[in-house]
């Protein structure tokens, strides 16, 4: 069971507040203007919200006031590149989003825009600049995760939770498990007058009356780390079907869903050189995997698999195991790494996947089944011909001249993709030898 020890109130000290440099030169409108043109406001908004199309508009839920009847108030102006809410009236290009929204400063949405659109701002925001911001964000963002670890200490709901789920005392201190309480006033009261700071950290929202919210309310937290242990966001999970159900810090410079993987800090820490990596899509999975005895899981943030993940599991270990969920959407994530994955593994890789049983993740597997359950599933891990032979040949009828033939030409789509030589041999042999004849004569490599 999960018992900490840390008291209530945590002192923040004033050395979180950025310090002041000398003057310099602002970015250039016109250079600000190409980064508002250059990303989609309505990109911006689906990435936290559901959009929806009404009488030719597109339109969400305003996060800025609380709904009347009609929740869909947000207009997003696809043209004009900004949003505008018919009931509090708060208008925003994207910059303004980003800082509203996501609590970002207007340097940091700069940078978040600039890091979409592959724009240089070192002339106006310099490395020391972004550095010192880091160093300010990654100390308050350490004080509200001791303060979420007290907090759990003292709410029975979610020590219940875990200790529900089988996570020790602890694995719960490793990953610095904690609790976000539903009322404002909580927080306020340990961080007095800070409430800006907590916006720009992306902890609360912004309100269209200034006023200040909980951007994480009643949820179970979950801190993340980059791979060198620094904290640079959180995850936090609804106790009950409140959606979304997992709820992550906003993206800024520092937290990139694309490039964070949770758990690979602790994995690296654990054992060097790490002999085997498993990828799992939820942070259940790896707490429970490692609580399990498992070596080694690590987990996306959601769905967003990136080649820049894959590049790094691999910088760490020549050696991943993909076990995602076993339902139409993992099987569906697994297509996705699988083909983001050919064009990059070498023969000096080892992928492999596992196929949960339907309706099981890696965490309710573990739970069902046991460690050693999961160990043969491990054992038992498919290939990467064997996966990629699996998805071109789903859904053919290979007794057919007409399946053979559908065969052949997803396959030649795929070739050219492959950068290992050994896993290009395998799939071209495997493929001719289902159709029958020498079908590869007249295909260009």
């Amino acid at each position: 069971m999960i018992k900490y020890t840390s008291h209530r109130a945590i002192i923040v000290n004033a050395a979180v507040l950025p310090s002041k440099d000398a003057k310099k030169e602002r970015v250039p409108q016109s250079v600000i203007d190409t980064l508002l043109d250059s990303v989609s406001i309505i990109e911006l908004v689906e990435e936290s919200t559901q959009t929806k199309k009404i009488d030719n508009a597109i339109r969400s839920p305003c996060p800025f006031h609380v709904h009347s009847n009609d929740n869909d108030t947000l207009l997003i102006d696809t043209q004009e590149q900004r949003v505008s809410c018919d009931e509090c009236g708060f208008q925003a290009s994207g910059i303004g989003w980003l800082m509203y929204h996501d609590g970002l400063t207007f340097e940091d949405a700069l940078l978040e825009l600039a890091s979409r659109t592959n724009t240089d701002l070192s002339k106006w925001i310099t490395e020391s600049d972004i550095d010192r911001a880091r160093l300010n964000k990654q100390k308050l963002q350490t004080q509200v995760a001791q303060f979420y670890q007290a907090e759990l200490a003292q709410t029975d709901k979610a020590l219940a939770y875990f200790k529900d789920r089988g996570i020790s005392q602890r694995t719960g201190e490793l990953f610095a498990l904690g609790y976000s309480p539903a009322m404002p006033s909580t927080i306020n009261d340990a961080f007095p007058k800070m409430e800006r700071q907590l916006w720009n950290n992306g902890l609360l929202i912004r309100r269209s009356d200034k006023k200040y919210s909980l951007r994480f309310r009643d949820r179970l937290m979950f801190p993340i780390k980059d791979e060198t242990g620094n904290l640079v966001g959180f995850g936090g999970r609804a106790f009950d079907d409140t959606l979304p159900k997992y709820l992550n810090s906003p993206s800024s410079p520092s937290f990139n869903k694309s490039q964070i993987l949770y758990g690979l800090h602790e994995a690296v820490e654990s054992a060097k050189p790490i002999k085997r990596l498993i990828l799992v899509e939820g942070y259940m999975d790896v707490l429970t995997l490692h609580e399990a005895g498992v070596l080694h899981p690590v987990a996306t943030l959601g769905t967003a698999q990136s080649v820049h993940h894959l590049k790094t599991l691999f910088s760490h270990s020549s050696h991943l195991v993909v076990c995602f969920d076993g339902d139409s959407a993992g099987r569906k994530a697994a297509t996705r790494l699988l083909e983001l994955a050919l064009p990059i593994i070498s023969d000096f890789d080892l992928l492999q996947f596992i196929e949960i049983p339907d309706g099981d993740d890696p965490d309710s597997f573990v739970q069902k089944h046991g460690r050693e359950s999961f160990e043969q599933l491990l054992n038992n891990a498919q290939s990467v011909e064997e996966t990629l032979l699996d998805m071109l040949t789903d859904g053919l009828d290979l007794d057919t001249i007409g399946g053979k033939s559908a065969l052949f030409s997803k396959a030649v789509k795929q070739i050219d993709n492959i950068e290992s030589g050994n896993i290009r041999d395998s799939i071209m042999n495997q493929v001719e030898s289902i159709v029958g004849l020498s079908c590869w004569d007249d295909v260009q490599e």
